[in-house]
């Protein structure tokens, strides 16, 4: 994969040789790039790009190790620069929401943080997003990611002709088609925890016995509602204290939000050379010998490159 590197005005300036790079996608949506010390072409906001990829990024830092005579060139991916901007209500208005189709919403969004001249959005899908109510002061990659979950879409990031594109697309299931297992030869780490928390109490605005309280309960398939289905040894309880609801409602839909969290979880690590899925994907793993299974979305994309050899890490699950 040829490393393209440019200036902050998308001049290219040329191609890395001898580097070596780590990026995370989907959880510190960082990397760091090494190269020998007699290699330092890179400068602080200088991009680079792998083309029809999302591994890209800007440079924030450098720093020199003469120990190991190396370069460390390191900053935010495309998915870092969103998550580093905030979705601000509008003046007058608690919450900034949005209808409609999810690549022009995308592109109004884009436009609100002051992103245009870095991101492109392309034409529209036929993915709508029926009134959704951003997280007051969330940042724009946390709030797109829940949004087009809503539509069980994904947004994907592309370098493609000169142009960062962001978009949104339809989540895939591969779960059906791909399972990993010993049986692939794979090595992998499977977990399933169920102790996560199944009631959760919501405490809102007010004092003593006039405060706001919710309580929020998880069933055996996940869902939550207003019923309690564990009792004695099962029921796992938590707190979520939200003094600043406004009303028995909102408390509701943060509270439903935190419980998400806490609830039972399962994930997946495997690593995969010869395959090339995006998060928000799903596929299955199994454990033969305690009988574990998981299907989850991808969740997150640990991507290393060393000696031209491309290495991808996924974590499946929370």
């Amino acid at each position: 994969m040829d490393l393209i590197y440019m200036d902050k005005n998308g001049i290219e300036k040329g191609v890395l040789r001898n580097y070596s790079l780590d990026l995370d996608c989907g959880d510190t949506n960082d990397f760091q790039i090494a190269v020998g010390i007699y290699n330092n072409v890179l400068k602080h906001t200088d991009m680079f790009y792998i083309e029809n990829t999302e591994y890209g990024g800007i440079i924030d830092s450098v720093k020199a190790d003469t120990r190991n005579s190396k370069i460390y060139y390191s900053g935010r991916t495309w998915r870092g620069i969103l998550s580093k901007k905030i979705i601000r209500p509008l003046p007058g208005d608690d919450y900034y929401i949005v209808s409609g189709e999810a690549n022009e919403i995308i592109a109004e969004l884009i436009d609100y943080v002051d992103l245009n001249n870095l991101f492109v959005v392309p034409g529209t899908t036929d993915i709508i997003i029926n009134t959704y109510r951003f997280n007051r002061y969330t940042d724009v990659l946390s709030g797109l990611t829940a949004m087009l979950k809503t539509a069980d879409a994904r947004l994907k990031i592309r370098y493609k002709n000169g142009y960062i594109e962001l978009g949104a697309e339809p989540v895939i299931d591969y779960s059906d088609e791909i399972e990993f297992s010993q049986d692939n030869k794979i090595n992998f780490i499977a977990e399933d925890n169920r102790g996560g928390v199944n009631h959760l109490i919501c405490l809102g605005s007010g004092e003593m016995s006039a405060r706001q309280v919710v309580d929020l309960y998880v069933d055996e398939n996940g869902n939550i509602g207003s019923t309690q289905y564990y009792f004695g040894i099962d029921e796992i309880v938590d707190i979520f204290d939200y003094p600043n609801a406004e009303s028995l409602q909102e408390l509701k839909y943060y509270g439903v939000r935190r419980l998400q969290e806490l609830l039972n979880s399962q994930r997946v690590e495997v690593n995969i050379e010869d395959m090339e899925l995006e998060l928000g994907d799903v596929i299955a793993g199994r454990e033969k010998i305690t009988g574990l299974y998981v299907s989850r979305p991808i969740t997150q994309k640990i991507v290393r490159i060393n000696n031209g050899i491309t290495k991808i890490e996924y974590k499946v699950g929370d």
